[in-house]
């Protein structure tokens, strides 16, 4: 198989499995419930991010043995992930949230260089480091400006 052949079945395979992860997580949210904005401050800006990360940790994990290549396989699980849930936003009715794919394309990055580097734990940190970051200031918006 070619070079481009490879690296074009990676990334749609990476993207798909983003997506994929996403209604996973999905289905876990329904399955346990969905947070409150105004009490479930512990499980919206750290346990859902540590959530989510762990889960595209995993499949990328997966798909980097399979794939061998680290920051092209984490960032199109990354867009994956973000395209699912920007879906599930507009199929509820919420405005197109193009911040939501390039949050979880750039925790996808984070991932992708470390793992690069070896330092699986270090990439898993940093993503939900930044991913934590971005679920706080959301939340701090909504309580401030939406509620």
């Amino acid at each position: 198989m070619s070079l481009n052949k490879h690296l074009f079945k990676t990334i749609i395979l990476s993207i798909f499995s983003g997506m994929v992860v996403f209604l996973l997580y999905l289905l876990v949210i329904i399955f346990i419930g969905i947070p409150s904005i105004k009490s479930d401050f512990l499980n919206i800006v750290f346990i859902g991010p540590l959530k989510e990360e762990l889960l595209k940790f995993f499949v990328i994990i997966f798909l980097v043995k399979k794939f061998t290549s680290p920051k092209i396989t984490a960032v199109s699980v990354g867009f994956g992930f973000g395209l699912g849930e920007q879906l599930f936003h507009l199929y509820n009715g919420d405005p197109v949230l193009w911040y939501v794919i390039l949050m979880h394309t750039a925790t996808g990055l984070i991932l992708g260089i470390f793992l690069q580097k070896n330092s699986r734990w270090k990439g898993l940190l940093g993503s939900t480091s930044l991913h934590a970051i971005y679920n706080l200031g959301l939340w701090l918006y909504m309580i401030f400006f939406l509620i």
